[in-house]
């Protein structure tokens, strides 16, 4: 699909005509522009940019809760009449669905515009309930993850936990739906050792594997904080430039999936996440698992 400049328009509109796809990855592409700025001392540029991320808003329908495509005088477009369906009229490689979750980088305004971290959480556990979730592509990679981002992370650890090793119900391609429903592990310890369609970019879903599988996930890449999860290993170990963080898992077990409570450096942990800063000046990360979850992490100031 040819990509088109879309800047002036994007500018004087606030938001990318027929494409609220595009709208949202470049409001994010604008956020980390202006936190380069920050970091450079440049805050004029570091303003600007900052505006330019809220574009998100603009393609966002109050009244239906998702992003919707508007024309270059402002009205809104068509919406899909089945939200479900990879429909490439007006975003690319996903449904309305998938890139409902689009927005990393201001969590806690999306929050509130789904109406609440009960609402947003009510609406993504729907997403997973009904087999919405396409693994197989980018734009919805991060989706088990945000639980934990809006306050529910024993949610992430059951859907991250079921990606992970259990068996799931995939119904997408890259580019629509499979010609048959895929059910099965979604990775597996084979030579095709990814579901049918799978698109590897860059190594991205073997990235999340690996992230996943340890534990630690960042939720908005280039800001230096990560989500917590339940670990597949009994132990691991980060290799940083001067010393090592090292995780435990106590009760380890196949099916405790879930943190029932965790201590860093031996002192009692109630936050969902951890700062880049705390794995690079090394230490321990304790967590004790069990089969059943728990409200661990659920009254923290999130991050995100």
């Amino acid at each position: 699909m040819a990509r088109l400049d879309f800047t002036a328009e994007e500018d004087r509109l606030g938001y990318v005509p027929c494409r609220p796809d595009e709208t949202c990855q470049r409001a994010y592409d604008n956020w980390a522009v202006a936190e380069l700025a920050r970091e450079l001392g440049k805050p004029q540029d570091a303003a600007e940019f900052t505006r330019r991320a809220d574009y998100y808003r603009n393609v966002w329908d109050r009244d239906l809760r998702f992003f919707r495509a508007r024309d270059d005088a402002g009205a809104w477009l068509d919406f899909p009449t089945d939200p479900t369906a990879v429909n490439e009229k007006y975003v690319y490689e996903g449904s309305a669905w998938h890139w409902r979750w689009a927005v990393v980088h201001d969590v806690a305004s999306m929050v509130e515009l789904f109406g609440g971290r009960d609402a947003y959480a009510r609406e993504l556990a729907h997403f997973f309930e009904h087999d919405l979730h396409n693994h197989g592509n980018e734009p919805g990679v991060h989706a088990p993850w945000m639980f934990a981002a809006t306050g529910t992370p024993r949610l992430s650890q059951k859907w991250v936990r079921m990606v992970l090793t259990e068996p799931m119900d995939q119904r997408y391609g890259t580019h629509g739906w499979l010609p048959e429903p895929y059910r099965g592990r979604i990775y597996r310890n084979e030579p095709e050792g990814m579901i049918p369609e799978m698109d590897d970019d860059d190594g991205c879903m073997a990235g999340w594997y690996v992230l996943s599988s340890l534990g630690l996930f960042p939720v908005c890449v280039g800001r230096p904080q990560y989500a917590v999860g339940m670990p597949l290993f009994e132990e691991s170990v980060w290799h940083g430039p001067q010393t090592d963080f090292r995780i435990r898992v106590r009760n380890h077990g196949p099916r405790n999936w879930y943190i029932q409570s965790a201590r860093l450096n031996g002192q009692p942990l109630s936050r969902p996440w951890l700062h880049h800063a705390e794995l690079v000046q090394g230490g321990e990360l304790e967590l004790r698992a069990g089969p059943e979850p728990t409200a661990w992490g659920e009254g923290a100031e999130l991050p995100w």
